[in-house]
Formats: C-alpha cells, structure tokens, sequence
C-alpha cells in the first residue's frame, strides 16, 4: 500500500501539477506574444 500511494500521489501530483499549468500558460502566452508581434 506505501509504495502503491506514493507512486499514485507523485505520479498524480506531478502530472496534475507540471501538466496542467505549463501548457495552458505556454499556450496563451505564445498566442497572446504572436497576436501582439503581428
């Protein structure tokens, strides 16, 4: 059960984490920076 929990709560924590938040932030920031640079 340890093992099992930790890798669920790191696998889920990092991927709802890193996953998430960077592409969306990414994603508006880049079409924000193109629509403005055009």
């Amino acid at each position: 059960m340890a093992p099992a929990v930790s890798k669920t709560s790191k696998s889920t924590d990092a991927h709802a984490t890193v996953t998430p938040r960077p592409p969306r932030r990414t994603i508006r920031g880049t079409r924000r920076e193109r629509q403005g640079s055009q």
